[in-house]
């Protein structure tokens, strides 16, 4: 074979693959073009379908959260009732405990009352107010004027000696007398032991001064010993009138 027969056998081969080339490039251009109409006409579907898929998705969610929420707030309605029970149970046992209380307390309170043999206190007695009380029958056996309100003056440190005993623990421990203490005595022309501004006594000794002289400077000091201020004593003395059951007929400022 000689050089044209070769050259002419290779432009033929050349030209065989260029047609099968060009072939299958058509047979894929079509199937892109039967791809793209059959996309076209089933996209609706796809759509549909994918919409359709979403939705029941959604839902589905929903309502998983909806059935977790009841189920979340039956249990929370369920402590809470719980809690409900527990509390009414606690307040009743509270109202229980605080009827308790007040009957033990409304025992405690004296309600002597006066009758027919109660004795009528005449001139022969100095004081123009007195009671005199028989405690185990809860009877007045004698008594002038017992009821009318009066200042009870020095008859208060009475008071004072009784709450400042149930605080006190150490009757040799010292207070320091200040000049708001002293000052105060004096201003108010009260009988006084005489404590000196800064002097340092005994507890023991602010006892004695308030009942044996019935200084206001050791009441006063004993009060702020044990209070921190006479007028948080005070309220202190209020209380235990109110424990006493004599709150109807004293009360101290």
């Amino acid at each position: 074979m000689n050089d044209w027969e070769m050259d002419e056998e290779a432009a033929q081969r050349r030209a065989e693959r260029r047609a099968k080339h060009r072939q299958e490039m058509l047979r894929s251009k079509r199937r892109q073009m039967l791809f793209r109409k059959l996309f076209k006409l089933f996209l609706p579907f796809i759509l549909g379908a994918a919409v359709i898929g979403l939705l029941i998705f959604a839902g589905t969610k929903i309502f998983e959260k909806a059935q977790g929420t009841d189920e979340s707030n039956q249990t929370i309605s369920a402590e809470n009732l719980t809690l409900s029970d527990s509390v009414s149970s606690a307040s009743l046992s509270d109202n229980t405990v605080s009827e308790n209380e007040a009957e033990e307390q409304t025992a405690l309170i004296p309600t002597a009352t006066a009758n027919e043999q109660t004795l009528s206190l005449g001139a022969d007695i100095v004081s123009e107010h007195a009671i005199l009380v028989d405690e185990s029958q809860n009877l007045i056996l004698a008594q002038k004027d017992a009821q009318t309100k009066i200042w009870p003056a020095s008859m208060t440190k009475v008071l004072t000696v009784l709450v400042a005993a149930e605080h006190v623990t150490d009757l040799d421990d010292t207070f320091t007398m200040t000049l708001d203490i002293t000052d105060y005595s004096y201003v108010n022309d009260c009988s006084n032991v005489g404590f000196l501004e800064h002097e340092t006594v005994t507890v023991r000794d602010l006892f004695y001064g308030t009942i044996l002289k019935s200084g206001a400077d050791a009441a006063v000091g004993l009060a702020t010993y044990v209070a921190g201020s006479h007028e948080a004593f005070v309220d202190m003395m209020n209380e235990k009138l109110d424990e006493l059951g004599m709150s109807d007929t004293a009360h101290f400022t």
